[in-house]
């Protein structure tokens, strides 16, 4: 659909993807553990900072995720992403139900998250949306079609 945006209409398009999951170059210096899932570091550090009173510490659990049972032993799996690792290459997108690869809903290790990595996230991701916004505001974009009857509300 982006593209097709773009062809049609002229104008610039993207998906900026949010420093989460596998997409951690802009953040990969705050946090000690590979990003998880729910209530791992990540999400426990940006909740923590965002408002204390919703982080239930009492609860929580360091869970691990694992390639589900059915696959055997040749292959792993260590987040919520839904690839397998198999001969150290993480490569195969299985189609999988949370229960199969992790206990609970959760994955990581919620008790490295702290206030202050919570908040250099924010700092930092939000600094890298500035800069590209700053950067895209400089692509010179000819729009040929301004009425695009075919969009959709």
């Amino acid at each position: 659909m982006l593209r097709r945006l773009r062809y049609e209409t002229g104008c610039f398009t993207c998906w900026y993807m949010t420093p989460t999951e596998r997409k951690l170059q802009v953040v990969q210096d705050i946090f000690e553990e590979k990003i998880a899932w729910h209530s791992g570091e990540m999400e426990t550090s940006t909740s923590l900072a965002n408002d204390e009173s919703t982080v239930h510490m009492d609860r929580a659990h360091v869970h691990k995720a694992h390639a589900p049972e059915w696959m055997g032993p040749a292959f792993a799996k260590t987040d919520g992403v839904p690839t397998v690792i198999f001969q150290g290459s993480e490569n195969i997108w299985v189609p999988m139900e949370h229960h199969e690869y992790v206990e609970e809903a959760t994955i990581g290790d919620p008790f490295l998250g702290t206030k202050e990595k919570g908040e250099k996230y924010f700092d930092k991701s939000s600094d890298n949306l500035a800069d590209f916004a700053n950067e895209v505001k400089k692509i010179n974009v000819t729009i040929k079609d301004r009425n695009y009857d075919t969009r959709s509300w």
